[in-house]
């Protein structure tokens, strides 16, 4: 299972955002081709690397923004990010202590499920709230 980072459906309207969830996207492609295809450890390895920077790097912004707007249900979605980084760790250990890549590469598919649901659900939640918010600020500047 791969993730189409180009549908529209996962666009959200922060732009950096939007572009971070394409890194994340295409990072778990990648990884999930080298295990399909059996690429040799060391790229696998350095795949789930540069896939666990982006995940944090993303979270953190992502969490710094909606702190910033307040957003109600930030600790709910920190939750939600440590879940899922805590996942990719659990997989990056699991391959470097020799576990089967067929149990992995199902693993991965399940990364693919989470995020995609993580960004229909959670962040696009997250959208909504901000528009929302922009729009409710804008009408009490006008009366």
């Amino acid at each position: 299972m791969k993730i189409d980072a180009s549908n529209p459906q996962y666009h959200i309207r922060d732009q950096s955002m939007n572009e971070q969830h394409q890194l994340i996207f295409g990072a778990i492609n990648l990884l999930y081709d080298a295990m399909i295809d059996r690429d040799p450890p060391e790229i696998i390895k350095a795949l789930f690397e540069q896939l666990a920077e982006f995940v944090d790097a993303h979270f953190t912004s992502e969490e710094a923004l909606m702190a910033e707007s307040r957003f109600p249900k930030l600790n709910e979605h920190r939750s939600e990010h440590a879940y899922f980084l805590a996942r990719v760790r659990i997989l990056q250990h699991n391959f470097q202590t020799g576990r089967k890549h067929t149990q992995i590469s199902q693993t991965i598919e399940s990364l693919c499920e989470w995020i995609s649901d993580h960004v229909l659900t959670h962040d696009k939640d997250f959208d909504r709230w901000t528009a929302e918010s922009q729009l409710t600020s804008r009408n009490q500047k006008v009366t």
